[in-house]
């Protein structure tokens, strides 16, 4: 539907697939709820955002207008269109070579996240979460103590003073 010449607007559902095929057509969009991609698109300039369960009648025909009539939504997506299409090759081009760069090198072993090889507690920051809280523990501790003996000293010095007060 994106491909058609004719359709200047399109309902954007959100998603990584329809934010890569907007900028590739050159359509606007009109999204649902404001989520992540679609928040880069309206700060981008290419479209607009309505909340699905509050939309009325009248918001709905402006923002339509307002999309095919505005010159600034087509032309930033046709900066977007020429910023997705400057690559050195096409994108089933690209899946074909990185397809074959996998077959030949049994898999890419070397492009492999490195965090397959950590443990699952490194894998889950378990170790620094002991650490920082073992320093904070430790902080406490000493703290603790420090005002104990701040306190005793003062609590004996002032009982020392008492008597002579007396």
């Amino acid at each position: 539907i994106t491909s058609r010449n004719n359709a200047p607007i399109s309902y954007f559902g959100g998603g990584f697939r329809c934010k890569s095929e907007y900028p590739w057509w050159l359509v606007h969009y009109r999204g649902q709820k404001l989520t992540f991609s679609k928040k880069n698109l309206v700060d981008a300039g290419m479209g607009i955002s309505m909340d699905l369960l509050s939309i009325q009648k009248d918001e709905l025909l402006k923002n339509i207008l307002d999309l095919t009539n505005n010159e600034k939504y087509m032309k930033n997506a046709k900066i977007a269109s020429e910023r997705f299409k400057d690559r050195p090759m096409s994108p089933a081009e690209s899946v074909v070579y990185w397809t074959e760069y996998v077959i030949r090198h049994k898999g890419a072993p070397h492009l492999r996240s490195q965090a397959f090889n950590l443990a699952w507690y490194q894998y889950f920051l378990l170790d620094v979460i002991v650490i920082i809280l073992l320093f904070i523990s430790l902080f406490i501790f000493i703290t603790y103590k420090a005002f104990k003996i701040i306190y005793y000293y003062f609590l004996k010095y002032y009982q020392t003073i008492k008597p002579k007060l007396e």
